[in-house]
């Protein structure tokens, strides 16, 4: 399936054309003071946090920040409006990754068209100025979700491509913290590289050029990870955008491998879920 970089993304001005449309839902993937001081008018608030479940293993220790369930998550869905013929439109403060979390979890769980909005609130505010506090009335969606598995990984998918040299695993860094380790064989790409300034999305052919630099272009699969599962998702919708199809975000990511048992040799980590 080829992708256009307008199925991936979309601009303040052809956002501002069309909050007119009938079929259009803005969802504001901030948190809910942020959401409160001001948005884009007629946007929803869905924090990507309120969709989160822990899981408790056999040992007694918990992973946690894993998307929810299908059946669990829906009804949280609908209430936030989202239709099955809705087109969704995602934005944070820019220069993040909640909304690239928010619009993986989609993703996996089939909705068909929904994208981010390049730059954010902050692109918003510069480029069109209108900002209102005033909370949206809700029309509850029917969204059904129909998960694909193809979009998500697993601990045993993880360790499969790491012995396959056909594949590739890539290690997700944001913030410029601390190491604590990495999976064996990983590359690692961090969520600034994607940015041409700060908050903008780098063009396609700039993130191609990334993603060969790290040996990830010619992967037939690529799984991202970073410290729990959200940065992860900024690189899945940036390889999405370049055009790599066979992409995978590690729910979970070093805090399932490393309790689980899995390997880390010395390198970068990723960061727990900002507020964004």
């Amino acid at each position: 399936m080829e992708t256009s970089r307008k199925s991936i993304i979309v601009d303040s001005t052809e956002l501002f054309r069309d909050l007119s449309s009938n079929d259009l839902l803005v969802v504001d993937a901030r948190d809910e003071s942020a959401y409160e001081a001001g948005h884009i008018v007629g946007a929803v608030n869905l924090d990507p946090q309120t969709l989160e479940r822990s899981e408790q293993l056999g040992d007694g220790r918990v992973v946690e920040h894993l998307v929810e369930e299908p059946p669990d998550v829906s009804e949280k869905l609908r209430d936030a409006g989202i239709a099955e013929d809705s087109r969704v439109v995602i934005y944070d403060d820019g220069g993040g990754y909640i909304a690239e979390r928010l619009y993986w979890v989609l993703d996996y769980l089939g909705h068909k068209n929904h994208v981010v909005l390049d730059g954010g609130f902050q692109a918003w505010r510069e480029e069109i100025g209108i900002v209102t506090r005033k909370p949206t009335e809700v029309q509850v969606g029917d969204f059904v979700p129909r998960p694909d598995r193809s979009a998500i990984a697993e601990f045993s998918d993880v360790l499969l491509a790491s012995a396959d040299p056909a594949k590739a695993l890539c290690h997700v860094s944001a913030g410029g913290k601390g190491a604590r380790g990495t999976i064996p064989g990983s590359s690692v790409v961090t969520v600034e590289e994607t940015f041409s300034d700060g908050v903008r999305t780098r063009g396609p052919e700039e993130l191609q050029e990334l993603l060969r630099q790290r040996g990830l272009w010619s992967a037939n699969e690529v799984i991202f990870y970073c410290g729990c599962g959200y940065a992860a998702c900024r690189l899945y919708m940036a390889a999405r955008l370049a055009g790599l199809e066979r992409v995978r975000v590690y729910d979970g990511s070093l805090q399932d491998w490393s309790v689980r048992g899995g390997e880390l040799v010395a390198g970068e980590r990723g960061d727990a879920p900002k507020k964004s």
